[in-house]
């Protein structure tokens, strides 16, 4: 009997026995196939989705290699906890490419290879990150204020966006002459989590856009109203009013400064 070292290469044997002066005699052959280490090879195809989205296929960059050099069979696995895993085994999916379902959170994807004796071997994680709807929060300090003469204090940032891909947010401003239905523009310069409009002229209204990762960005809107022009302040000046057609100069512009003052609008009906 023979027992063969460590063998890094297929190699074959035969015995060769000797005895009198005849020639010597062989054995037959035995061949010891020896395995390589099995290649798992490479997977690709790593995106940002959001959620509720069906990512595309995980595509074979490189197959498996090593093995008995010629079968090779596949297993998808993967895990919601990390690149580190624990994984779990995909049912059905043992071809070299595998294209995921829809997903609700962020999934990382391995691919494992078998082939001949050797242990099985894996391949690089494949993370599919899902990033989530964007909240865009909420906004506040509605308020009235006189025509062209105040100007209304900042708009407040009550709660902050939310989801998205859960670390950075981008906001833009918008606002709206026509109603809280829009339509809305774009306010330059107006990125920032709060915004301090400037005196208006007219009902305006406001909302904040929210931007983060690749998921739809979502407004949240907030009246800013306006006193009527048309309508009497809630103020009164100090005696009489005098008609209009007879006030001296002086009369009505100081009435309209004090009114001013006493934060009535600035076209007074008397």
């Amino acid at each position: 009997t023979y027992d063969p070292p460590v063998l890094a290469a297929t190699t074959w044997y035969r015995r060769r026995a000797s005895s009198g002066v005849c020639a010597d005699g062989y054995s037959n052959v035995i061949e010891i196939t020896v395995d390589q280490a099995v290649n798992a090879g490479t997977i690709g195809n790593a995106q940002t989705i959001c959620s509720g989205d069906d990512p595309a296929a995980l595509t074979n960059v490189a197959s498996a290699s090593g093995g008995d050099g010629s079968t090779y069979t596949y297993q998808w696995e993967s895990s919601t906890t990390g690149a580190g895993g624990p994984f779990s085994d995909i049912g059905g999916a043992t071809a070299a490419t595998y294209d995921p379902p829809a997903l609700a959170n962020t999934t990382w994807y391995r691919r494992r290879a078998s082939s001949g004796v050797c242990s099985d071997a894996w391949s690089n994680v494949i993370e599919i990150t899902v990033d989530q709807p964007v909240n865009g929060g909420t906004i506040g300090n509605a308020q009235t204020v006189c025509a062209t003469v105040d100007d209304p204090s900042a708009l407040t940032n009550v709660a902050s966006a939310s989801g998205g891909d859960g670390s950075t947010y981008a906001y833009q401003w918008e606002s709206s002459t026509a109603g809280v239905g829009g339509p809305f523009s774009d306010i330059a310069g107006a990125t920032a989590a709060t915004y301090d409009p400037p005196a208006l002229t007219q009902t305006t209204w406001y909302r904040r856009r929210a931007s983060s990762g690749v998921c739809a960005r979502l407004p949240f809107a907030v009246l800013m109203p306006k006193r009527d022009n048309n309508s009497r302040p809630s103020c009164s000046p100090k005696g009489p009013l005098p008609p209009a057609t007879s006030a001296p100069a002086g009369t009505r512009a100081a009435f309209l400064l004090t009114a001013r003052c006493d934060r009535c609008c600035s076209l007074v009906l008397w």
